[in-house]
């Protein structure tokens, strides 16, 4: 390799490692944010299924309850095939069967992700943090896909499942902050 090649070739890995040191460094003012620190803990939620929606075997039940708990995810990945810019991540423990499907197999974990960001506007302007949790990520079963807001103690929105070949659901969720 000539003198010439191996100058540029050093060059571009300078290049690369500042943005990349730049990126973590991004990436750290963000995890430390209030808004990123608020999902931290254990959270009641549930579940409602829409009664328009179209599932693939009726539900037994129209509401579900279960647990979610989460840390900031410093370490961990920062994207999965549904979810990008993760900043946090948990477990979770609810039971799907009765809406007629199952986010995982028995002998899996339950993963938890999470993105929380704040919002652009000013926050007296009526603004909340927003939340995107997937759980059971890449799964071979169901990804359940959670998009909404925080009030206070508490966050809610929307969810949905979808499957090719194991039906799904949609509908509303509302969690609370544990209380302990």
């Amino acid at each position: 390799m000539s003198f010439e090649m191996r100058r540029l070739t050093l060059l571009l890995l300078g290049i690369l490692s500042a943005c990349a040191r730049h990126d973590e460094g991004e990436r750290d003012l963000v995890l430390q944010s209030p808004a990123v620190r608020r999902l931290v803990g254990a959270w009641d939620v549930s579940f409602t299924t829409d009664p328009h929606a179209s599932l693939r075997a009726p539900p037994t039940t129209r509401v579900l309850t279960g647990t979610l708990a989460f840390t900031v995810d410093r370490y961990g990945r920062t994207e999965t095939a549904e979810l990008s810019g993760i900043t946090n991540e948990g477990t979770y423990d609810i039971d799907f069967q009765p809406f007629g499907w199952t986010t995982r197999a028995a002998d899996a974990p339950a993963v938890a992700v999470a993105r929380v960001s704040a919002p652009l506007r000013p926050a007296g302007d009526g603004a909340s943090d927003s939340l995107v949790v997937v759980l059971s990520p890449g799964s071979e079963r169901l990804a359940v896909l959670m998009s909404g807001t925080f009030s206070g103690d508490s966050a809610s929105g929307i969810w949905s499942a979808y499957g090719y070949r194991a039906g799904g659901g949609t509908g509303r969720f509302v969690m609370r902050r544990h209380a302990n």
